[in-house]
């Protein structure tokens, strides 16, 4: 009952205009593509891809369903990116490689966005 509200609420939301929440998608998967690819912004990058590929798990995939005893035991691909996302949040993976390093100190009260630099311990 409860999984088949969500779902009917998100499937009434998005057939007001589906063309809006594809190009919103869209933007959303490139963003994230760019911002991953140049190691900007990373924490916020993570964030996103976490919230985004929960919200496809428990929309489009239906959290994986229908689960049918010998018949059925995948969750989704959705659920796996959010836990890569998650990881790459943990270990902070932007600032070894990433523009993250060059961006932090200059974003000031806003780096908590990127990735923090390398402190000279870290080396």
């Amino acid at each position: 009952m409860l999984l088949g509200g969500w779902i009917s609420f998100w499937i009434h939301l998005i057939s007001t205009n589906p063309f809006l929440f594809a190009r919103i998608e869209a933007g959303l998967e490139a963003a994230l593509a760019v911002c991953l690819v140049l190691g900007v912004f990373s924490n916020l990058t993570y964030i996103v891809g976490i919230l985004l590929s929960l919200t496809i798990w428990s929309t489009a995939e239906g959290f994986g369903g229908p689960y049918v005893p010998g018949h059925s035991t995948d969750i989704g691909t959705a659920l796996p990116y959010a836990i890569l996302f998650a990881t790459l949040f943990c270990i902070s993976a932007g600032r070894y490689y990433g523009l993250d390093q060059w961006l932090t100190p200059r974003l000031g009260r806003l780096g908590f966005l990127a990735t923090s630099p390398f402190k000279q311990s870290d080396r």
